[in-house]
């Protein structure tokens, strides 16, 4: 068990068992992969649009694996299904 796990606990580790009164080894080797939970680092402000023109939200996120980004409004849509929006992720 390793309590408190960070990202320098990430790395290959090996299990070795040995019968002593038969002199066998045996290895097997475990990947330990940190995962972050998802982190949002800079989000959009209150933002004021004027009608008819173009408002543009930037939102980024760090964690591992890398977060996937979605938009939704109110009503929960996503915002790449719709014809007005544009959705760079």
């Amino acid at each position: 068990m390793i309590r408190g796990v960070t990202d320098n606990d990430e790395g290959v580790y090996t299990c070795r068992v040995r019968v002593l009164d038969l002199g066998t080894v045996e290895e097997k080797f475990i990947n330990l992969e940190v995962q972050e939970a998802p982190k949002i680092v800079t989000h959009p402000l209150k933002l004021e649009g004027v009608e008819e023109e173009s408002v543009n939200l930037e939102c980024h996120a760090t964690g591992k694996p890398l977060p996937i980004y979605s938009w939704t409004n109110e009503r929960g849509q996503d915002l790449s299904e719709l014809e007005r929006f544009v959705v760079d992720k």
